[in-house]
């Protein structure tokens, strides 16, 4: 064997470097993984953020529509009632004067006996004590159509939802004739929100929560719950939503799951109260 074989031979059979090329083949490997791994951990933590920020969102837009759900549901109650209240005033004012009302009897210059019904001569003074003696607020006053004060009638004229909930709903009925139709207990004003609230709940607020937790990177809102009393707050007002985020991950296969990966996350808002309202009302007591 000549001396140029032999060389050969040898470089053929040298193995030196080749633990350093498996180690830089092995820790090239690891680090994929480990930035595979780390990938997911972060596409998990980065879908719960944003999930929980579209649940926010959406727990603040649907509270803000069961606001103006209730307002409004609130708002065209009262107007019936105004209505009601407006025809018994007028009702008591008419019979109040009609009571002062007295037959004169006289005999005329050629000796005929005649009698005529005596009036008072104006309506208002009348209309004006049932109002006084039934503590109509002054706003409410303003849009009764059968006010007879001259410019007494004024629609444009704003009425504090407030004073016109606590004169609505009140337990101190100030008329026989109002007791009912137009002066209910105070605790009917939180059925009639809670009412109000839940027939729109599937309607208007859900929609509401849709728009806004899809606009913040939800794919689903699960659920929409109003939270009207718990244990530990029996004045609770809020709207929960829980909405869903689907999730796509480079080292795990979706097929093992069986349903599609995904993160849920829950927000709650309150819902907004009637500034001036005393809370007793929204506690129902």
């Amino acid at each position: 064997m000549s001396g140029r074989t032999v060389k050969r031979w040898r470089l053929a059979r040298d193995e030196r470097g080749g633990v350093g090329v498996l180690i830089v083949v092995g820790l090239t490997a690891f680090a994929i993984l480990v930035s595979v791994f780390f990938t997911d951990v972060f596409t998990v933590f980065t879908g719960m953020r944003m999930n929980q920020t579209a649940a926010d969102a959406a727990a603040l837009a649907a509270a803000r529509e069961a606001t103006k759900v209730y307002i409004e549901a609130l708002q065209n109650k009262l107007e019936g009632k105004i209505v009601r209240l407006d025809g018994e005033v007028d009702r008591e004012a008419w019979r109040r004067y009609e009571d002062d009302c007295y037959e004169s009897c006289g005999t005329d210059a050629d000796g005929h006996e005649s009698c005529s019904t005596v009036c008072p001569p104006s309506i208002v003074p009348y209309w004006n004590a049932v109002v006084a003696d039934w503590s109509v607020p002054g706003p409410i006053v303003r849009h009764l159509p059968s006010n007879p004060n001259p410019g007494g009638y004024d629609p444009t004229v704003k009425i504090p939802l407030d004073e016109a909930v606590r004169y609505f709903y009140r337990d101190d009925c100030p008329a026989v004739p109002l007791c009912g139709s137009v002066i209910e207990p105070r605790a009917n004003f939180r059925r009639d929100v809670d009412a109000a609230i839940e027939h729109a709940l599937a309607g208007r607020i859900r929609s509401a929560a849709e728009e806004f937790a899809g606009e913040n990177g939800a794919y689903t809102v699960n659920a929409v719950t109003y939270v009207k009393q718990d244990a530990q707050d029996v004045s609770a007002f809020a709207i929960q939503v829980t909405v869903e985020r689907r999730l796509s991950f480079l080292s795990v296969d979706a097929r093992v799951f069986s349903n599609e990966p995904a993160v849920h996350n829950a927000a709650a808002a309150d819902i907004d109260r009637i500034r001036g309202l005393p809370e007793a009302y929204y506690d129902g007591r």
